[in-house]
């Protein structure tokens, strides 16, 4: 018994020792600094190294042992008997696999961070681009705003006239570009779009869905099967289906263009629909028989197109400002909240007011930087676009 590799140790109900080998007495020193005195409470001390795979325990000397238990029936005697295998190597490997897999998900984490980030990047590129030349645009206009405000008013009546239409102009531009962002476009110029085409749009159901996340979806939909509708099926009318179920919409869209020859290739288009559908918890797919059909069941949201973001504007002139408060008070979804000329107060306002848009200009009043200003919140709070 003390020249088998393996630890044993047998005893009877209560704890009484039966047997225990000479590489089992060794453990237990090792473990508890006595010999078994007690198998109960020796297998009661292991049950604290328990894990999922089952009861392993390192030795001081760096080996790793398993541990098991079973009742025995032995003549008309009951014995418990206490095994421990020396399972280092196993164990090692196990523990080294562990780890692999670890960082296996740690890399798929930081992959898929990075897809996001380069989404997300491209997108700010974008809009970055549009703002810059917003913002150039603008500088324009108040550079020939001076010029022509200090021009007498009766020589200067045609350019004043001039300058105001480039002004709504831009600041219009300015509200439809901060919508897109907020809202992800909706049906505006589809029918126009389409028309110009030659595609008619036939919608069936009730369209205006009551979540604004789910119509800014749907627009995208509808946005995609006109594309494709126009550009592989040489169709010239799109049906577009909704039905609204308690937790969700039902889309399906089809067109009277060329039936596909073969199953649908999932381009870029489609491809970038999909994984928005897909975020936002819905499902996609496409048959092509026997005719092209795209069916999205998309989850009902809480975003009610009652709401409007609420807009502060910050410029120290009064005419700007004015021009930059009329595209607000005629947006659907925007609607003034407060209009003053020093970038001084504004964080007071957004703190003490529901503020979630600030147009402000890089210097306002008393020569005070709309850019620190900006810079300072955001630090601070960061939930107002500025």
């Amino acid at each position: 018994m003390d020249l088998l590799p393996t630890a044993l140790c047998y005893y009877v109900a209560g704890g009484m020792p039966a047997l225990v080998n000479q590489k089992m007495t060794k453990l237990c020193l090792a473990l508890t600094g006595q010999e078994v005195l007690n198998g109960e409470q020796f297998w009661d001390s292991l049950k604290k190294y328990k894990n999922e795979e089952g009861i392993v325990v390192e030795i001081p000397a760096g080996t790793f042992y398993s541990f098991s238990q079973k009742r025995l029936t032995v003549g008309n005697r009951q014995l418990y008997e206490i095994i421990a295998m020396d399972v280092t190597a196993s164990y090692q490997l196990s523990q080294k696999l562990k780890e692999e897999n670890e960082h296996l998900e740690q890399m798929n984490e930081r992959m898929r961070k990075y897809n996001q980030d380069v989404e997300m990047a491209a997108r700010e590129k974008e809009i970055l681009a549009d703002k810059v030349h917003i913002h150039d645009n603008i500088g324009h206009l108040l550079l020939s705003a001076k010029r022509v405000l200090s021009m007498p008013a009766g020589d200067a009546q045609q350019e004043r006239e001039q300058l105001l239409r480039l002004w709504q102009q831009d600041t219009t531009l300015f509200i439809s570009n901060q919508e897109e962002q907020c809202c992800g476009g909706r049906f505006l110029d589809l029918e126009t779009a389409a028309a110009s085409l030659g595609i008619e749009i036939d919608y069936c159901g009730h369209l205006l869905v009551k979540d604004r996340r789910a119509s800014d979806t749907l627009s995208l939909i509808v946005h995609e099967c006109l594309t494709n509708a126009f550009s592989h099926a040489q169709a010239t009318r799109l049906e577009v289906c909704l039905e609204e179920a308690d937790e969700c919409y039902n889309i399906s869209c089809t067109n009277d263009g060329e039936r596909p020859e073969e199953p649908v290739k999932e381009g870029g288009g489609l491809s970038s629909l999909r994984n928005h559908i897909e975020e936002e918890g819905g499902m996609m797919s496409i048959t092509s028989y026997p005719a092209f059909k795209l069916s999205v069941t998309l989850p009902k949201g809480s975003d009610e197109f009652g709401k409007k973001y609420r807009v502060m504007v910050v410029e120290d002139q009064a005419m700007p400002r004015q021009l930059f408060e009329m595209p607000v008070d005629s947006s659907e979804y925007y609607e003034l909240a407060v209009s003053i000329d020093n970038a001084t107060t504004a964080d007071i306002y957004c703190l003490n007011q529901q503020i979630d848009l600030v147009l402000m200009d890089v210097v306002t009043r008393q020569g005070v930087s709309g850019l620190d200003a900006a810079q300072s919140w955001l630090s601070r709070q960061g939930s107002v676009e500025w």
